[in-house]
C-alpha cells in the first residue's frame, strides 16, 4: 500500500507547488494552505466519473475512488468535521510537503505506512520525513483544519505576505527584463510599461491579505468561488467599507433572454479609482469613463440575445436624478470607446506589436419615440468564432425618461422599455452587488443557428452559468455555478460545430416555409408595458402569477429565447394543466428549439381539447414541415384552410401557382 499512497501525496505536492509558484510559501504574514474538506466526496466523484465496475471483468483495475480509499486505508477513520490541510515550502531549493490529517479514531496501519507523526487527534506527515513536527508549520495547519468550509477543496493564498517575502526575486526578474529588452530589439517604452504594470500589480496585491479559492463539485453542480480579504488601512479596505445603497428601483424588472444581468447601486468612480494605476500602466485612460459614469447610480438591469447575425439587447440604467440628456450620454460613450480602442493600439505598438485597425463606433441619427428623444450609437462587431457570417453592428438606442436611461437595440425594444418605466419603484435593495446569468444552451443554439449548424436532439432546455460579485466590509467575493451534465451537453454541441457546415431542413421543394400564426400571450395591463400608458401608475403593482408567467413566456418567445419561454409556460401548466395558450405556446417554442417530438406532443395535447382550432392545426403543420414530414404538413395545411385559416390558404395557393 506504500506505493499507491505515495502517489497520492506526490500529486498533492505537485498541486501545492503549482500554487506556490515554485517559491518559498512560508511568510511572516501567513502560509499558503490547501484544504481538502471531504476525501470521501472526492472518492465518490472519482467513482462516478469512472463508472461502475464491470462484474464480467474481475481482473479489471478498481475505480479511482476505490483506489483512493485503499491508499488511505478507508476514509471512515478521518474526522469528517475537520479538513485535511497541507502546505509546501522549499528547503535548499527542494520541495518540502507537510500534511495534517485529523482522525476520529486512530489508524495505526496508515500511520506506519506513511511514517506519520501522531498527535492526540491527528497525523502529521512530512515528505521528505523530518524528525519532529515544526511548530510554525503544525500550528497554522491545525487551525485551518478546524474550519473546513463548504467547498470540496479550497486554497488560502496570503498574497500580501507572499509578495513581501518574494520581493527580492520579483525585483531580480524585473531587472532582467529591463536589461534584456534593448538587446532583443524590443522598444524601450515597452519594457518600461511592463515594469510599471508589474509595480502597479504588486501595489494592488499588497492590499490583499488573503485570497481564497474554493472549488465545489458534485455529480450535478460545479461551483468556483474567489474571495479577497483586504489589508487593514488600505484603499481596498476603504472601498469595501463604504456603505451600500439601501434601496433601488429595478427589483420588479425581470429581464428576459439567454443572457441577463443586474447590478445594485454602487460608487462606480470609487472602484475605477482603485484600478486606475493598473489601467494607466497598460496605457488605458479611463478618465472619460469615470466622467460619463458620474450621472449614474450604478444600478442597472438588462438582457442580450442573438438572432441570426444580430445582437439584440434591452435594459435600463438608473440616473442620480432627472435632467440628463440621451444625446450627451451617447456622444460621451462614442468618445470613450474610441479613445479606449486607440489606447489599445498605442499600447500594442509600444510592445512592438501591431493590432489590426479596428472600426470605431459612431453616433446614430436621433429619432423620436412616444414623444421622447432617442439617441444611439453603432458599435462594429466581429464574429470571433468564425463559424458564420460577420455579426451586424450592435446598435444601441438610448432615451432618458425621468431618472432612467433606457437602452435597446431598436425601436421595438425602446417602446417596450418606455412602457416598463411605470413599474420602476423605489424599494429596499436586495441581492449581490452584481449578477449575471447565461443560459448556455440557448446561447449555443443561437450560435449554431446563426452559423447554419445542425442541432442535436438532446440539447438541454436550460444550462445556466451564473456569476455574482458581492462585497462586505471584510471581503469581496465572486461566485460561479453551473450544472455539470447540462454543460457537458452544451460543450458537445459546440465541439461538433464545423465551419462552413450548413444546416438543411426538409421542406416542400421550391417553397418557402410559412410563418405560423403567433399564439398571443396576454397584453400588458396599463402601466406594465403599453406605450400609451407613459406617465400613468398601474392600479395594482403585481399581476397574478399565471398572467405574469404567460406574459413572460410571450416576451421570451418574441425576443428569441424559446428555452425561457418553455420554463414560463411550464409554470402556467403547473397551475393549470389544461391551459391552451401554455400548451400550444410550449409546442411552438420547442419547434424553435428543433425538438420536434416534444413540439408535436404539446401541440397534440392542445388539439385534443380543441380539434377544430384552425390556428393550432396550421401551427402543427408548420412543425411537421420544419421536421421534414411534408405529407403530414400538407394534410394539416389543407384542413386548416378548410376551417378558414388564411395563412394556410395562402400557402396552398402558392403551391398551386408553382
Amino acid at each position: 500500500m506504500k506505493k499507491p499512497a505515495a502517489k497520492f501525496f506526490i500529486c498533492l505536492a505537485a498541486c501545492l507547488l503549482a500554487f506556490a509558484g515554485m517559491s518559498q510559501a512560508a511568510t511572516a504574514d501567513g502560509r499558503l494552505i490547501v484544504r481538502i474538506n471531504s476525501v470521501e466526496r472526492i472518492s465518490q466523484l472519482l467513482d462516478q466519473v469512472a463508472g461502475p465496475i464491470d462484474p464480467a471483468k474481475p481482473n479489471e483495475a478498481p475505480a479511482p475512488g476505490a483506489m483512493l480509499r485503499m491508499m488511505l486505508g478507508g476514509t471512515d477513520w478521518i474526522d469528517p468535521a475537520r479538513a485535511i490541510t497541507a502546505t509546501v515550502t522549499l528547503q535548499d531549493e527542494k520541495p518540502q510537503l507537510f500534511v495534517f490529517i485529523p482522525f476520529s479514531r486512530p489508524n495505526p496501519d496508515f500511520a506506519a505506512s506513511h511514517k506519520a507523526m501522531t498527535g492526540p487527534d491527528y497525523y502529521f506527515i512530512a515528505n521528505p520525513p523530518v524528525s519532529s513536527a515544526p511548530r510554525e508549520i503544525l500550528a497554522p495547519l491545525y487551525r485551518a483544519s478546524a474550519a473546513p468550509g463548504k467547498d470540496l477543496v479550497s486554497v488560502e493564498i496570503p498574497v500580501a505576505g507572499l509578495l513581501k517575502n518574494l520581493s527580492g526575486e520579483i525585483e531580480k526578474g524585473l531587472a532582467a527584463i529591463r536589461q534584456k529588452a534593448p538587446q532583443d530589439g524590443a522598444p524601450q517604452a515597452g519594457a518600461e510599461q511592463l515594469d510599471w504594470m508589474a509595480q502597479t500589480m504588486q501595489s494592488l496585491g499588497r492590499q490583499v491579505k488573503n485570497l481564497s479559492i474554493g472549488l465545489d463539485l458534485s455529480q450535478d453542480v460545479a461551483g468556483l468561488s474567489l474571495s479577497a480579504f483586504p489589508v487593514a488601512g488600505t484603499d481596498f479596505a476603504a472601498r469595501l467599507a463604504k456603505p451600500r445603497q439601501a434601496s433601488g428601483f429595478l427589483l420588479n424588472y425581470q429581464p428576459q433572454g439567454p443572457i441577463t444581468f443586474r447590478t445594485r447601486a454602487y460608487d462606480i468612480a470609487a472602484y475605477l479609482d482603485l484600478f486606475d494605476g493598473l489601467y494607466t500602466s497598460m496605457g488605458l485612460n479611463f478618465a472619460c469613463f469615470k466622467k460619463i459614469a458620474a450621472p449614474f447610480t450604478g444600478e442597472s438591469a438588462g438582457s442580450m440575445s442573438l438572432a441570426g447575425n444580430t445582437i439584440s439587447t434591452q435594459g435600463v440604467w438608473v440616473l442620480d436624478g432627472p435632467g440628463n440628456d440621451a444625446e450627451k450620454l451617447a456622444a460621451g460613450m462614442v468618445d470613450c470607446i474610441s479613445a479606449y480602442m486607440k489606447s489599445m493600439q498605442d499600447y500594442a505598438a509600444a510592445q512592438g506589436q501591431a493590432l489590426p485597425q479596428m472600426p470605431l463606433p459612431s453616433l446614430l441619427e436621433p429619432i423620436s419615440i412616444n414623444g421622447h428623444k432617442v439617441a444611439g450609437i453603432s458599435i462594429p462587431m466581429t464574429d470571433a468564432s468564425q463559424q458564420g457570417a460577420a455579426l451586424a453592428p450592435l446598435n444601441l438606442r438610448m432615451a432618458v425618461v425621468d431618472r432612467f436611461a433606457l437602452f435597446g437595440s431598436g425601436s421595438a425594444e425602446m417602446v417596450f422599455m418606455m412602457g416598463m418605466v411605470n413599474t420602476f419603484r423605489e424599494a429596499p435593495a436586495a441581492g449581490p452587488l452584481m449578477q449575471m446569468e447565461m443560459d448556455m444552451a440557448q446561447v449555443a443554439m443561437m450560435g449554431a443557428k446563426s452559423a447554419g449548424q445542425p442541432l442535436p436532439a438532446k440539447l438541454p432546455e436550460k444550462a445556466v452559468l451564473s456569476f455574482s460579485l458581492d462585497i462586505s466590509p471584510d471581503k469581496a467575493q465572486m461566485l460561479y455555478r453551473a450544472n455539470v451534465k447540462d454543460m457537458k451537453a452544451v460543450a458537445a454541441l459546440m465541439g461538433a460545430m464545423k465551419p462552413g457546415q450548413q444546416k438543411t431542413v426538409a421542406q416542400a421543394p421550391g417553397y418557402e416555409p410559412p410563418r405560423p400564426q403567433r399564439v398571443e400571450g396576454p397584453r400588458p395591463e396599463p402601466g406594465f408595458g403599453q406605450p400609451g400608458d407613459m406617465g400613468r401608475r398601474p392600479d395594482r403593482p403585481v399581476q397574478n402569477a399565471k398572467a405574469l408567467a404567460l406574459k413572460n413566456a410571450a416576451l421570451a418567445a418574441a425576443y428569441g429565447s424559446p428555452g425561457a419561454a418553455v420554463r414560463h409556460y411550464r409554470e402556467v401548466l403547473k397551475m393549470e394543466p389544461d391551459n391552451l395558450k401554455a400548451l400550444f405556446g410550449t409546442g411552438l417554442a420547442y419547434v424553435e428549439m428543433e425538438r420536434f417530438d416534444k413540439a408535436l406532443e404539446y401541440m397534440d395535447k392542445a388539439l385534443a381539447m380543441e380539434p377544430e382550432n384552425a390556428a393550432f392545426i396550421y401551427g402543427r403543420g408548420w412543425a411537421y414541415l420544419k421536421a421534414g414530414d411534408q405529407t403530414a404538413a400538407l394534410l394539416d395545411f389543407t384542413r386548416a384552410a378548410e376551417l378558414g385559416n388564411k395563412d394556410a390558404g395562402y400557402y396552398l395557393e402558392s403551391m398551386t401557382r408553382r
